[in-house]
């Protein structure tokens, strides 16, 4: 692995961290406060937390997986990790949304 392959991978991973941690967060204690406030003012911050949330901080790490991606396919071990690594995100982010 060069050395800037180590960096974007440690960097995906960090950034994949912050992800999971906000995930984390909004669905143990943001969800049960919006719950808490009448329909309208919650529509209205669910509105507003759509908006803000689409920036390139929190779609970087797509940016850095697509590019470790491709350096992955180069073995197949590292591209089986991979693709199981995807799936387990994709499953998570589906399950963090219907649940």
């Amino acid at each position: 692995m060069s050395a800037v392959t180590a960096y974007v991978a440690a960097a995906a991973l960090l950034g994949s961290a912050v992800i999971g941690g906000v995930f984390f967060a909004f669905s143990s204690f943001v969800m049960k406060a919006l719950a808490r406030v009448p329909a309208s003012a919650g529509i209205g911050a669910m509105q507003s937390i759509n908006v803000v949330v689409l920036n390139a901080s929190f779609l970087g790490t797509a940016v850095l997986s697509r590019y470790l991606r491709r350096w992955t396919m180069l073995n197949t071990v590292r591209a089986i990790a991979a693709i199981a690594a995807a799936l387990m995100h994709a499953l998570g982010l589906l399950a963090n949304s219907i649940g």
